[in-house]
């Protein structure tokens, strides 16, 4: 894992793919310039710009285990034409979904 960046985290959680890494990061220096940066974090306050999602195998089970180790979820488990998913912010505001697709 590289060097960690200045206000990051890298996050570690699915056992299933302990390969994969995310890294929570305050949009800034040294990744990109202050203008940018501002730019990305009023997109990022408004909900218009989040990293992705995080399948899970059962949506309701996650929500309930990281609703439990205090994840602040904006959106229970819903059900939805591809599967079921719930919406939440991670430490720095950006917004992620987490889905269980359809079998």
């Amino acid at each position: 894992m590289p060097a960690p960046v200045p206000l990051a985290r890298h996050l570690l959680h699915s056992p299933a793919q302990p390969e994969v890494p995310i890294m929570l990061a305050v949009p800034g220096p040294p990744i990109m310039d202050e203008e940018r940066a501002a730019k990305v974090r009023e997109l990022v306050s408004l909900g218009l710009y989040g990293p992705g999602a995080l399948a899970t195998d059962d949506c309701r089970a996650t929500y309930k285990e990281l609703s439990a180790k205090g994840v602040e979820f904006y959106e229970e488990p819903n059900e939805r034409f591809y599967g079921i998913d719930a919406g939440f912010r991670d430490p720095f505001g950006n917004q992620w979904r987490l889905t269980q697709t359809k079998v």
